[in-house]
């Protein structure tokens, strides 16, 4: 089910004529810091760094008077392939003041006229970093040793860009965030003969 719904992400653009002239992605620069994560390795007997989380916030705009509601939201990594496809971010909306943390799964999330400010925080992992040896990590890893934690702060995203602009780059470079609505565009039919609606899709490259 998932390669399959994956599968329709990638058609979407190609089948999808129509744009949403009511439903905007913007992105907006957070205030959360980028966190450093780190694990031991059992079989490599050593401490890495396991994961690389980036806040990623945006809001969905909606102009016109008709509630929309969110069916699915992606965050895709690149380059996509079988590792890729399998990778999963936390997702967060604001409300009251404050993010909570959203599962669309269980939670049903309308988009009312004014928009909706949501937070991605990416779980890009030590094999999107085979291209940065371990001494570049190396001083990290060590401060969370000294200070007996297993994640560090590093500052917001355009701080830490400014100080790893390959990293950065490498990480986050053609990712993008893809929502889809539960509002049908257009029916698709199988060789199979099985049926599915397509859904109206909004996407955006990730700025960085």
């Amino acid at each position: 089910m998932l390669k399959r719904f994956l599968f329709l992400i990638l058609i979407l653009p190609i089948l999808i004529t129509c744009k949403s002239e009511f439903l905007k992605l913007k992105q907006v620069e957070s205030t959360k810091q980028v966190v450093l994560k780190m694990e031991y390795n059992k079989k490599l007997d050593k401490d890495q760094i396991s994961t690389i989380n980036f806040p990623i916030e945006f809001i969905v705009e909606n102009n016109s008077y008709k509630k929309e509601k969110i069916e699915k939201l992606v965050y895709l990594y690149q380059p996509f392939n079988e590792y890729s496809q399998n990778q999963t971010a936390n997702l967060y909306v604001y409300k009251k003041n404050k993010f909570e943390s959203l599962n669309l799964f269980f939670d049903d999330v309308y988009i009312d006229k004014g928009g909706k400010k949501f937070l991605i925080y990416t779980k890009h992992t030590v094999l999107d970093t085979l291209n940065f040896n371990e001494d570049y990590f190396a001083p990290f890893i060590n401060k969370m040793r000294k200070n007996k934690t297993d994640s560090l702060l590093m500052g917001t995203l355009p701080e830490f860009k400014q100080k790893h602009s390959k990293l950065t780059q490498s990480l986050l470079s053609d990712d993008e965030v893809i929502i889809l609505f539960n509002k049908k565009v257009e029916e698709v039919k199988y060789n199979t003969g099985e049926k599915d609606n397509l859904l109206l899709q909004i996407r955006k490259p990730i700025k960085y």
